[in-house]
């Protein structure tokens, strides 16, 4: 619409490169959940170890 496009060009028209950039941005964003949630297993599964290790040397 600011370059005198109507809306429905407006809003479908898109630019190669921001395409690109986007979806490498949405690409890096799934990778680090991914991996953040990985890790989040990893401390819960090491901290129920060290919880698991406690009571047996408390017993």
């Amino acid at each position: 619409m600011a370059q005198g496009k109507d809306l429905g060009n407006a809003l479908t028209d898109i630019d190669g490169k921001s395409l690109l950039v986007s979806a490498g941005a949405g690409a890096v964003g799934a990778s680090v959940v991914s991996k953040s949630g990985k890790l989040l297993n990893l401390v819960r599964g090491g901290t129920k170890a060290l919880e698991n290790n406690r009571l047996l040397v408390n017993t």
